[in-house]
């Protein structure tokens, strides 16, 4: 998956790509409207199709963007489509999983201000209706790094982001902490922690991986 820039019109819109195991291509798919769309995440689902991620400005009335999912068919065909989020605000989906019960998770942030933004993990049914949405971390922050979502061994969900040094502080360089976060099937913050390491300065673009025993790691990016 990624992004296709049109040659003639400049419309960037959404490609899937199917290859076989010999690495040839089986089909090829175009998604998006008129105007802008990117995907950031992609996922197999249960059905034997494709559910992605993203940010569209297709299909809203302002100049801003909104959250954007669609999910396919094994084929690629496209099953539905659903463009949210706050109007009056940019709306960016980084990542999503599919749950046991055909139901999805997405995870973004939107803008609250010139470089301000708000962390949301979002539940959707299986027709991508929004269930629930919480936001994680605090209401404001100068900087977020992406998000990762990973199923957690119980069912339930692991957030993980970097975020600034400080609630409602001034993004100053690249200073990130760790933020993670247990999150219930239902979207109740089970716990959320951020984790300042103890040698570098900036722990951002994390994931987490979780282990037979219940311990959870998480790997990022640090800079010293």
């Amino acid at each position: 998956y990624g992004r296709y820039i049109s040659e003639i019109s400049n419309i960037h819109d959404i490609f899937l790509m199917k290859l076989n195991k010999k690495g040839e291509k089986q089909w090829e798919k175009i998604y998006g409207g008129s105007k802008y769309e990117y995907c950031i995440s992609a996922k197999p689902t249960l059905d034997k199709g494709f559910i992605l991620a993203g940010s569209s400005r297709s299909f809203t009335d302002t100049l801003y963007y909104d959250y954007y999912v669609i999910k396919t068919d094994s084929l690629g065909e496209i099953k539905w489509q659903r463009s949210f989020g706050n109007k009056t605000q940019i709306n960016i989906l980084d990542n999503v999983i599919a749950m046991d019960d055909g139901s999805y998770v997405v995870a973004g942030i939107e803008s609250a201000g010139p470089d301000i933004y708000i962390m949301h993990a979002i539940g959707l049914d299986t027709l991508g209706k929004v269930k629930w949405d919480r936001i994680l971390g605090g209401t404001k922050f100068y900087n977020v790094a992406f998000s990762r979502l990973n199923k957690a061994n119980d069912g339930n969900i692991i957030f993980s982001s970097g975020i600034t040094r400080g609630d409602n502080k001034i993004w100053d360089g690249n200073i990130f902490d760790a933020y993670i976060a247990k999150i219930s099937k239902t979207g109740t913050i089970i716990w959320e922690k951020k984790e300042q390491s103890i040698k570098f300065t900036s722990d951002a673009y994390l994931t987490t991986l979780e282990q037979n025993d219940g311990t959870i790691l998480v790997l990022g990016h640090s800079q010293s």
